[in-house]
């Protein structure tokens, strides 16, 4: 396998996506058995770009020094990454779930819904929607680290260099059942009544 020592930095405001790829990944290696044996890799000469702006595509030379005992099948390599603007694209409204409970439906995180800022390169980001972005919560993390607010996992298969959540924490309530209301409500009525029906409550007689 060939490797290449390619150091690059972009200009402020761009940046790399995907991976770097090499043309050909492998070379044909010819000459003495032994010293052929001992090679893991193959590297390239060291290149530094600095200030990129624009995808690369250049050919670069590979290490074949090995005093005329080997030769190579290839004498460069044609090295290409991609370059782009780095933007930032917010996605308002998306949704937070908790995960792992047998007691889940008996809780709910709060807020329900997170601001998401993704930072990555413009190509990546014009493709994201919001329902690409997965945010979690382990409801067994809240008994674990002894909390009761918590940092989301974040889940994005898309390549992005950062993202910014917000809030940053989310708390655990507990939803009321059913019964439970109905039980408030028949107590505030039975309290209701009882108001009405007090003789302090009651008007006075001729």
């Amino acid at each position: 396998a060939v490797k290449a020592l390619l150091n690059i930095n972009t200009s402020p405001g761009y940046t790399t996506y995907g991976d770097l790829s090499l043309s050909p990944d492998s070379i044909v290696l010819s000459g003495s058995r032994r010293l052929i044996r001992r090679l893991r890799t193959i590297q390239t000469h060291a290149i530094f770009l600095d200030n990129i702006k624009t995808s690369i595509d250049m050919d670069i030379p590979i290490n074949i020094d090995f005093g005329g005992s080997i030769s190579s099948s290839h004498a460069m390599v044609r090295a290409t990454l991609k370059v782009d603007t780095l933007i930032a694209k917010s996605f308002p409204q998306v949704p937070l779930n908790l995960i792992r409970a047998d007691t889940s439906s008996h809780y709910r995180l709060e807020p329900q819904n997170a601001k998401v800022t993704v930072t990555g390169a413009k190509h990546i980001l014009d493709s994201i929607i919001s329902t690409d972005i997965q945010l979690f919560i382990d409801y067994n993390r809240f008994k674990i680290e002894n909390t009761s607010e918590l940092a989301p996992n974040v889940k994005l298969q898309k390549e992005v260099k950062s993202w910014q959540v917000e809030p940053a924490t989310f708390e655990l309530s507990k939803v009321k059942s059913t019964m439970e209301n109905k039980s408030q409500s028949g107590d505030h009525s039975k309290k209701l009544a009882t108001q009405i029906d007090s003789p302090n409550n009651a008007k006075d007689q001729p």
